[in-house]
């Protein structure tokens, strides 16, 4: 979806009880917006984008992907368990549980943060904790595209 064009459908469903979603055409990266404004939001807050534009991914690598057409969000968690390492595992089982109940693609986690359907990747999943204890946890999903060698849904 190009900015500039309506909020893709699920951004305007109505979510369960604790959790705070939005959606915004393009930013630099969701996981540097939350952690900006941590202590803005509340716990479980979502932020989802149609383009970044200065997405990472592990070890500082660029991320980057045509607009519109992949799953580019991240999670702001407040409630963070002794192990940190524990959300990344949540968010990426939630994610390979979604994409084979949704889509029945047979994904599965690669620690500690890659989603593969066989040996090519679907997703990466990135963590970031703030100085002061929030957690942010984003994903890239590879919904409509993908790089050369990676899997889409």
């Amino acid at each position: 979806m190009a900015s500039g064009d309506r909020n893709p459908p699920w951004s305007e469903r109505v979510w369960p009880a604790g959790w705070t979603v939005e959606y915004v055409d393009e930013t630099g990266s969701t996981n540097t917006d939350l952690l900006e404004t941590a202590f803005t939001r509340p716990d479980r807050s979502v932020r989802a984008t149609g383009h970044q534009t200065a997405g990472r991914g592990r070890l500082d690598r660029r991320w980057d992907a045509p607009p519109g057409t992949n799953l580019l969000v991240s999670i702001l968690f407040h409630t963070v368990p002794p192990s940190p390492n524990e959300l990344t595992r949540r968010v990426g089982l939630a994610a390979v549980v979604a994409c084979r109940e949704v889509v029945g693609v047979h994904a599965a986690l690669k620690w500690p943060n890659d989603i593969l359907v066989g040996e090519a990747k679907l997703a990466g999943i990135l963590a970031q904790r703030h100085q002061d204890g929030p957690v942010v946890v984003g994903m890239g999903l590879n919904v409509g595209w993908a790089p050369e060698g990676a899997a889409r849904l």
